[in-house]
């Protein structure tokens, strides 16, 4: 099994098929941030091989970005809070606390 991550780096691991038929390995060097390239194959007894490459593997160390925008006096009392992240798809989890301490976790 060859991984290449996103800087280029390759790491060449070793496998061994179980009685299921399947294999596992562990990554011992830790990959870039970013995407990363698996390529693999296998070979029996008689010398025949077979071989699979997966891309599209990603690395995702970095904290996304999450600001909330200002907040604005108002007599509307189910206001609207709004902001920006570069989570996209990304879950926003908010708590608010009114002027009563009452709290409220809003997702």
């Amino acid at each position: 099994v060859i991984v290449t991550d996103a800087t280029g780096a390759v790491q060449t691991l070793t496998a061994t098929v179980l009685a299921d038929g399947t294999w596992s390995v562990d990554v011992p060097t830790p990959l870039a941030e970013g995407t990363f390239q698996v390529d693999g194959s296998v070979t029996d007894a008689a010398g025949n091989t077979a071989s699979d490459t997966e891309n599209g593997g990603v690395i995702d160390t970095q904290a996304p970005t999450f600001d909330i925008d200002p907040l604005a006096a108002t007599n509307d009392s189910t206001p609207t809070i709004t902001g920006s992240s570069d989570e996209i798809g990304g879950l926003v989890s908010i708590t608010v606390t009114d002027a009563n301490g009452d709290i409220q976790t809003l997702t």
